[in-house]
């Protein structure tokens, strides 16, 4: 009995492990997308920001 119990313990060590690694992978995946996203965003903000100002200084 104790020797199955210590496979389970290792069982659930490892999965785990395993939950805590993808979930890291997966949280870090999520924010260098979202990253992107946003400096695109801004880039784009910018650029519209620089045409307005274009536009307020030839009136």
């Amino acid at each position: 009995m104790s020797k199955l119990g210590g496979t389970m313990l290792k069982i659930i060590i490892l999965c785990t492990l395993a939950a805590s690694i993808f979930n890291g992978l997966f949280y870090f995946l999520v924010s260098f997308f979202l990253l992107k996203r946003i400096k695109n965003l801004i880039k784009k903000s910018v650029v519209t920001f620089e045409k307005l100002q274009h536009l307020k200084k030839e009136d």
